[in-house]
This record gives C-alpha cells, structure tokens and sequence, in this order.
C-alpha cells in the first residue's frame, strides 16, 4: 500500500521535497489511511503536516469525530484545525444540493486554513472508488467528455495521494495494520445520490467487471488525453474567434461558423469558463443550447443560462455574467450592530463575545472588533487596492488576488469590498484579510453576515 501510494506521488508529481501539506481528515477510513501513510513517509519527503477536521453542521455525532482527528494529529506531533458551517442553511441560501453546498464549504475552509498555515499543498482521501461514483454520477446527469477526466489526481495544490487505491484496499490496510476509525453512517443513507450510487450501482457493475476501478482509471486517462487535445486546439483558434468585452466575451460569428459544431461547443464551453470562473450549473444540454441559437442567427434575440446571458449582435454573440445596463452600486456606510443594502447584497452584522465555536461560510466572516479602525464601508474595487494576506505577511494587489481566486474579470467590479478606514477586511464571497483576525485574546467578535436578494 504505502509503495503503491509512492508510486501514485511520483506518478502525478504531487509533493515537492520540504512541502508542507494539509491533511483534509474526516475520520473516516480513506482519510485515515492518507494521513497514516503521509506521516508515515513525511520523514523521507521532508514534509511538514497539518491536520484540519470539517464539520458541516448535518449532523450531532461530529465532535467525537473531532476530537478523534485532533488526538490523531497530537499522537503524530503535527498542527490541527477544525472549522463548522452550517450546509443545509447554505444550500438553502443558494438553491443548490446538500452535496453541492458542502463540497463549495469544504473546500473554501481548505483554501483558507492552508493560507493562514503557509500550506504547500492541500491532500484529499478521494480513491479510485470515488472515480467509479463520480463517472455514473456524471453520466446520469449528462456529461460531456470534459467530465469524463473525473477527480484529478493533482490540480493546483490539491493532490489525492489514494487516486489509484480502491476502498477495498484501504480497508484490508486498515485491518492489517490494526489501524482505527471512525463510521459516519450518513453515509449509509438512500437520500444522497452518492450514497445510493456506492451502495446500488457500483455493486451492480462489480458483478459484470470486479476490476471496475482499472477501468475507470483508464477511462480518464484517455479522456484526459482527448480534452488536452482538443483543447490544444481552441488555444490555437482563440484569438481569431473571441474578443474581449467591457461586459464579457463576443464570439466573432464569421470564423465560429466555419468550424465544425464539435468545435463549436469546446469553444462555447471555454468561453463560459473564462467568463463565470467556471461551468457551475451549466451542463452539456446547456452548450448545446448556446450552439443552437447561435447557428440560429436571430439577430438581437436572447436567452438565460444558470447565473450567464447569451446576447446575439449582428456578427458576434456575446456571453456575460449580467446584462450589459447593470451599474456598479455607490459606496455606503456599514453601521456596527445594524444593516445595509449594496447592489444585490443585504448586510447585517452584530458584536459578541468569544464564546464557541465559529461558523464557517463565505457569506459569514468574523474580527476582531478592537482591531478594527472604524467606520465600516462596502464598495467595489479602486485601483491600486491591496490586501494583506493570510500566512504571508505582505500586502497584495486585489487585481493579483482575483487572478489567483479565478474571480471573472467581468464581475470583479460587482464584487462588494467590506472595509475599514485604512483596510480591506473581506473581498465577500472569496477572501478575507489577515487584518483584525480572531485570537485566543479577542473579547468582541464582529460578525458580518451576507445575503443575496
């Protein structure tokens, strides 16, 4: 096991020698046996851990988890976090899925305790078990071939050191090594999609082909080879098909129509990334959508895409977060223990003391109310801004920052900027600042909730 999971880091290159690595522990037998093996090995890597435990706020069984993880990480000698967010409540706010809202809160947890601990890298405990899950997932729901490359083993700082191990070899390892714990049996419950794809379908498909994982794997690995092609090729196409807009990118439909429609849809595709940051709920039946109105040539028509608008001008076709007529909303004061309305967004914030545990979620961001140099203002970006970041000590251009967040350029002026008098304390939604951060000191919170109309 650990020699394979060796082969798998050296594979996918997802250490550095001296890396100091976050280990996302649920307490669960996969994210065990990565922090296992990981500690195991860090003396030959050079490698410096951190252990972070999150609650999603589903269920009441979760401090025996945490505390399960935290003596983990004292046993081992290394660091460790927890965090808790309230996922039904966020997936409420957002119209999105349990699951959906959970990986979106996990992960922006993840992202900013490797900030403020100056982590490398970032491991997850997905195995090849979850490609399998992930494929049929992907396929009921209508994917195209870019959703075909699945979990990446490595993508920025986040690396799946088990991608090639299936859960019943984390089990066996976890057995013979007499390793223990922890069950969370949510996990057994029919009502999450994943939970009855793991427990229905795959067992099916295990029957036809006891060697599914492999063939997943390999799966990807052809698919991930098409779409690095294919994309290759819009690379090339790139800058005689798109100009860049004040509001979003045109699609120059002259050359567009001179390709063949499968081109057409990658590019359609890369453009909706570049603009949104991402696909987010635009799905294949969607593109396909977009390639029809635009072989449609129904000049000054229109249509709406989950959180996207795709506006056809005479010989090009734009695509744009919002409607080319919206502003960018005035500054306004944000008053301590009060509300304020920006835009499409509604503050509230109040002051307490420490007491418990904080919630985490991007709309809710906590200081510390001595450190603060008041009044409070809500604003879009200026030029020159900067902000201190967590970990590193030094001011940063927002405009870096939003490149790094992959934050759109064409919504960066309608996100709102929480302030002080001489600080950005919170781009809303994405980051905050290490100014007035909460410390074991700290006797007056300041909370500040957002919500969307």
């Amino acid at each position: 096991m650990v020699d394979k999971i060796k082969d798998t880091i050296k594979k996918y290159r997802m250490i550095n020698h001296g890396d100091k690595v976050l280990l996302a522990v649920s307490g669960g037998p996969d994210s065990v046996c990565m922090a296992h093996v990981l500690c195991k090995i860090a003396p030959e890597y050079g490698l410096n851990l951190h252990f972070v435990y999150f609650d999603h706020g589903i269920r009441e069984s979760t401090h025996k988890e945490m505390e399960f993880v935290k003596n983990m990480a004292k046993e081992q000698g290394y660091g460790f976090t927890s965090g808790k967010a309230d996922v039904p409540g966020y997936a409420k706010l957002e119209g999105i899925s349990i699951e959906e809202a959970a990986r979106r809160l996990r992960y922006k947890f993840l992202e900013e305790v490797a900030d403020s601990e100056g982590c490398d890298k970032i491991a997850l405990g997905h195995t090849a078990s979850d490609q399998v899950e992930t494929l049929i997932f992907r396929l009921a729901r209508g994917t195209g071939l870019r959703g075909l490359t699945l979990i990446p083993p490595k993508r920025d700082r986040y690396i799946r050191p088990l991608i090639e191990i299936t859960r019943e070899q984390v089990l066996e390892y976890l057995r013979r090594e007499n390793i223990p714990y922890m069950l969370d049996h949510s996990n057994y419950s029919l009502e999450y999609t994943r939970n009855f794809i793991r427990h229905r379908i795959v067992p099916l498909l295990r029957e036809i082909n006891p060697r599914i994982e492999a063939s997943v794997l390999r799966l990807r690995e052809i698919a991930e080879r098409e779409v690095a092609e294919r994309m290759r090729r819009v690379r090339e196409l790139w800058t005689q098909l798109i100009e860049e807009g004040k509001h979003g990118l045109f699609l120059k439909l002259e050359p567009l129509s001179e390709l063949h429609d499968a081109i057409k849809c990658w590019v359609i595709e890369e453009a909706i990334i570049k603009v949104k940051g991402g696909l987010g709920k635009i799905e294949k039946l969607h593109i396909e959508q977009v390639l029809e109105f635009i072989n449609s040539g129904k000049t000054g028509n229109r249509i709406e895409l989950p959180g996207l608008y795709v506006i056809n001008y005479y010989n090009k076709v734009l695509i744009a977060p919002r409607l080319p007529e919206e502003v960018i909303p005035s500054p306004v004061e944000l008053p301590v223990g009060g509300e304020a309305t920006w835009g499409d967004y509604k503050f509230v914030t109040r002051i307490f003391s420490k007491k418990g545990e904080l919630m985490f979620s991007p709309y809710i961001a906590y200081f510390d109310m001595s450190k603060i140099d008041p009044p409070l203002t809500i604003r879009a970006r200026q030029p020159g801004d900067r902000m201190r970041i967590f970990g590193k000590g030094y001011l940063k251009k927002l405009q870096d920052i939003f490149v790094d967040l992959k934050v759109p350029r064409y919504v960066r002026d309608l996100v709102p900027l929480v302030c002080d008098k001489n600080h950005i304390l919170w781009v809303v939604g994405y980051k905050r600042s290490a100014h007035a951060t909460i410390t074991p000191t700290t006797q007056r919170v300041l909370e500040i909730k957002v919500t969307q109309k």
